[in-house]
């Protein structure tokens, strides 16, 4: 049996798909409301934030997933391609979301991997700018954005519940974000890391 504690998201999601068709048909979800990828899922409901009830959640389970990160998908891109937070020139490093799930299911999965800190494998970091301008050779045209800076986003969650729940996370817009996932890559040379420019690509045809 192997949990994932947050399944509801998008990574819990493609982490269940992983672990299923490469690795066990045992598998138990937990979130507040989970909900069945599979017919053979176990659901277990809990707040993760209670620790008694995220230790009842694991109780029996080989294996525990914690879905998160900074994930890089089709709904984020489509926004940032026209509204861009604060600044688009500090750098960024996203997680493609597929390659997140597949990432987690192989180390949770290695036994040589355990007690040990794991930065998800992640392409180089670049900039909003430079991703864009990426996003315009694919298109062959030059795509419009404009940039939200933090003032009037503070203002704006005033008025929207949305903006006001994404006030905590406005600091990392402020400074490069940057993670380093060369122990990962060392440790499973085979894996491949999609490129920002197969990432882009594959958003924009969709």
């Amino acid at each position: 049996m192997q949990t994932i504690l947050g399944s509801n998201g998008q990574i819990g999601h493609e982490l269940a798909k992983e672990l299923y068709k490469n690795y066990t048909k045992e598998i138990r979800l937990v979130s507040r409301k989970p909900q069945k990828i599979h017919d053979s899922d176990e659901l277990v409901s809990a707040d993760l934030l209670d620790f008694n009830e995220t230790n009842n959640a694991i109780s029996g389970s080989d294996i525990v997933y914690f879905t998160v990160g900074l994930p890089m998908d089709s709904e984020m891109w489509m926004k940032q391609f026209s509204k861009i937070l604060d600044s688009d020139s500090t750098l960024r490093t996203l997680i493609w979301t597929p390659d997140a799930s597949r990432a987690m299911a192989l180390i949770g999965n290695a036994d040589d991997a355990y007690g040990q800190t794991w930065h998800l494998p992640c392409d180089r970091s670049l900039t909003y700018k430079e991703m864009i301008n990426i996003a315009d050779k694919i298109e062959n045209e030059k795509l419009s954005y404009s940039i939200i800076k933090l003032w009037k986003f503070k203002v704006g969650s005033l008025f929207n519940k949305n903006a006001k729940e994404l006030l905590e996370l406005l600091p990392r817009y402020e400074v490069d974000n940057l993670f380093n996932s060369d122990k990962f890559k060392k440790r499973f040379p085979s894996f491949p890391v999609t490129s920002f420019e197969s990432r882009i690509k594959q958003i924009l045809v969709k």
